[in-house]
């Protein structure tokens, strides 16, 4: 086994060796560190003390801990997305068959470790205008599936929306704000996925199909 400790530079790996399984080990560890400790309070340093490798090997990918961050960001975001659509393909013909299939596969992406859920939920907040942007453009990315999914059941007068930009942008932010909520509360009083997953698809359903009053 490799021992990452040695003074021996050539033993190090750099960008281009730097292999899946250590590349994951260390972005873990990032993820660890900034939902434990904040964004701003994390080095390149303690990243390679809590994945056990030297600091050059984290260097040689992410040159910043902000590279690390963003690197982790959009493999949450991304997985997400992937989750929900195939989530939303595999599901039956039904608009709230496949709302809920969507619903489920959002929250799981995030709560399954809830870590993953306070680092775009939490810690993402206000790292710089920029980074808000491309997080306002997550939520219009989610918003516009929710759109997609609708427009096949508005001719069938199943949904009633009258401002569906604002409002599924809305939506997506609500949704985002109580799976990020679930994430902050302690394990022993987070109630069971199953009943978070029914009362956000329960919410979702009550914004697009309840006809207005």
């Amino acid at each position: 086994m490799r021992n990452w400790g040695h003074d021996n530079e050539a033993e190090h790996p750099d960008s281009e060796t730097l292999g899946p399984a250590l590349e994951a080990q260390i972005l873990d560890a990032a993820l660890d560190l900034f939902t434990s400790l904040g964004y701003l309070n994390v080095t390149l340093v303690d990243v390679a003390v809590r994945a056990s490798v030297p600091e050059s090997v984290v260097a040689a990918k992410f040159a910043t801990p902000f590279d690390l961050f963003e690197a982790l960001y959009e493999q949450v975001a991304g997985d997400c997305l992937r989750r929900v659509l195939d989530g939303v393909d595999l599901a039956p013909n039904n608009f709230l068959e496949q709302l809920h299939a969507g619903v489920s596969e959002y929250v799981h992406a995030l709560l399954d470790d809830p870590r993953r859920a306070r680092l775009i939920g939490v810690e993402a907040n206000g790292i710089s205008r920029a980074f808000d942007a491309k997080r306002r453009q997550e939520r219009r990315t989610f918003a516009g599936l929710i759109a997609q999914l609708a427009v096949t059941y508005e001719d069938h007068h199943i949904i009633h929306v009258r401002l569906p930009n604002l409002t599924y942008a809305g939506l997506v932010s609500a949704l985002f704000e109580m799976v990020s909520e679930y994430a902050s509360l302690p394990a022993a009083d987070r109630p069971p996925l199953d009943i978070l997953i029914d009362e956000v698809a329960r919410f979702t359903k009550g914004v697009v199909v309840t006809p207005p009053l």
